[in-house]
């Protein structure tokens, strides 16, 4: 027997078991392979992205799904090459079913595969007690991988619409801050954006949950500005700004109607923070322009009071 081949084989399993049920089951985020293998993917689109001056939104566009299958299809590989290893840790590993001669390296590939995704056809077999176990053990963790990497597949594809579904929500009510703030004037308050705010704080938390449980929805990319997520939140962002600290007092919103969006914002900038956003060598972005409420005829501060 190769004690090297065993040890190998079983680390690799292991080692993707772990990485799967990391990811699909304990909702801590990515498992330790996810986390390097799905940012190593998108950096590598955006370098092509960005050295084609900004003209392969369609390449991001893919790039969700295409990590998506690739983390799913490198976890199936790594068991299946475990495995491989496993059966290859002794000769009489895998014999012929009629002849009873051992395999060779293809013939246990072959069984290999047929064992974690079938039940087998039966020209090859275990050879021996201590390989029987291990056959039964290689089909139980092939149907058990199959099954929470689809399970894990249909929540991601749900997720992704309602993050969709969150960007235009935020765009129906305007695309920049000032949009957001001159619709929500009646002439006389702002009382109109509450109940939108109260529906877009419950869809923030929700998508905060789902991307912390589910790290490859960040990658999911829109060519449609009405349904990107990215600059529909920062919109509402200033534009939450402004309703709390640029409008004049007398028509402010209560704190309770615009506080609960600020600390849903806040929550999800907390989990993309920790895993996304590169420190360092950024200036803060400037407050957003007042000038053109003014023009409207909306109470705000002037500039000087805002900052």
């Amino acid at each position: 027997m190769s004690a090297l081949f065993l040890i190998l084989g079983l680390a690799l399993v292991a080692a993707a078991m772990f990485d799967a049920l990391w990811t699909t089951v304990a909702f801590a985020g990515g498992g330790p392979m996810t986390r390097r293998l799905a940012p190593g993917i998108w950096m590598l689109a955006l370098r092509i992205h960005r050295a084609r001056s900004g003209r392969c939104h369609a390449l991001l566009k893919a790039m969700g799904t295409v990590i998506l299958l690739t983390t799913v299809l490198a976890w199936i590989a790594a068991v299946f090459t475990g495995y491989v290893l496993i059966f290859s840790a002794e000769a009489g590993a895998v014999v012929h079913g009629a002849t009873g001669a051992e395999a060779d390296l293809a013939e246990r590939i072959y069984f290999t595969g047929y064992t974690l995704f079938t039940l087998g056809l039966g020209d090859y077999v275990p050879g021996g007690d201590v390989w029987r176990i291990a056959t039964v053990i290689a089909t139980l963790n092939g149907l058990f991988l199959v099954t929470i990497a689809i399970t894990y597949l249909i929540p991601v594809v749900s997720a992704v619409a309602d993050k969709r579904q969150l960007g235009a929500a935020v765009s129906n009510l305007g695309t920049s801050p000032q949009e957001i703030v001159i619709r929500a004037w009646d002439g006389e308050s702002f009382q109109g954006i509450s109940d939108h705010l109260v529906q877009l704080t419950q869809m923030i938390d929700l998508h905060a949950q789902r991307h912390f449980a589910y790290p490859v929805l960040h990658f999911f990319h829109s060519v449609e500005r009405r349904s990107a997520v990215a600059p529909s939140l920062a919109a509402l962002h200033d534009a939450l700004l402004i309703l709390s600290a640029g409008v004049a007092k007398e028509h402010r919103l209560p704190a309770i109607a615009v506080e609960p969006t600020q600390r849903a914002l806040d929550g999800l900038i907390g989990i993309l923070h920790a895993d996304y956003v590169q420190q360092g060598g950024t200036p803060p972005p400037p407050l957003p322009e007042l000038s053109r409420l003014r023009k409207m005829q909306i109470p705000v501060k002037t500039d000087a009071e805002f900052h």
